[in-house]
């Protein structure tokens, strides 16, 4: 038996303030194994336990509360599948099929976070403006939330507009560009992803473009959303923090 004993380390940041962050250094301790049983005082390998650099913000807007992470570790958005299950396929299926696999951890491939509100907003109107020449039209096969207050069928962009990744950061002109798509839900209950080949944007995918926008149901579109906001908040993820995407639990049809 092997008993270990575990020593914890306490930060205190005394100048906490709106709009800040502050970074803690690394320490490191000598801990010791008792490899005999837990009355033994036997001593027989030492190990050392390095504590990686801890940062507190109080920078979040929806978290206003100070908090702290470790800023080396990179999370997964885990992707809730109630009410989202037709975002969450067409999200993998970008991931996986696109060739520079965005926010892939198979790949090594992360997203990053834009923490800019007003530039975030900029890439989702690059991708998917709401008027001119190249808004995405709404794909009639397109599974439809016709209680939607906002609309029933909405561009999905990914990856998304929060991103470093999004096609509006990374040079792509305009939504024309990005592979097209459509999400619809079968008799059978299960949702597809379907190649929207309808001119004049549309074509067989080469999987090589920089970005990918789909109709999609609006409350699947909003629900997940919803989700990655909550995400952020939670992470506490700053601006260029990374991140990958999973959805445990679906399964492709």
């Amino acid at each position: 038996m092997t008993e270990e004993t575990v020593q914890t380390r306490k930060f205190t940041w005394k100048t906490a303030a709106a709009g800040q962050q502050q970074k803690f250094d690394r320490g490191n301790f000598l801990g010791f194994k008792a490899s005999a049983a837990p009355a033994s005082v036997k001593v027989t390998e030492p190990s050392w336990v390095f504590w990686e650099q801890v940062r507190c913000d109080k920078i979040m807007r929806a978290n206003t509360s100070v908090g702290c992470v470790f800023p080396k570790y990179t999370p997964t958005f885990n992707l809730k599948l109630k009410n989202a299950e037709g975002a969450a396929l067409y999200y993998l299926e970008m991931r996986d099929k696109l060739d520079w696999h965005p926010g892939s951890k198979k790949h090594s491939s992360p997203l990053r976070r834009e923490f800019d509100g007003a530039k975030a907003d900029a890439n989702r109107g690059v991708v998917c403006p709401k008027s001119g020449a190249y808004q995405l039209v709404a794909h009639p096969l397109a599974t439809p939330d016709p209680a939607n207050k906002n609309a029933a069928v909405q561009c999905d962009e990914y990856a998304f507009a929060s991103t470093k990744e999004s096609g509006g950061a990374t040079g792509v002109a305009n939504g024309g560009e990005c592979l097209q798509a459509y999400a619809r839900k079968g008799g059978d209950g299960k949702w597809r992803v379907y190649d929207d080949e309808r001119p004049p944007f549309g074509g067989t995918p080469t999987y090589k473009e920089k970005c990918a926008r789909a109709s999609m149901h609006g409350g699947q579109n909003e629900t997940a959303g919803r989700r990655l906001d909550g995400f952020y908040s939670k992470q506490r993820m700053l601006d260029e923090d990374p991140y990958f995407i999973d959805a445990p639990g679906l399964v492709r049809p």
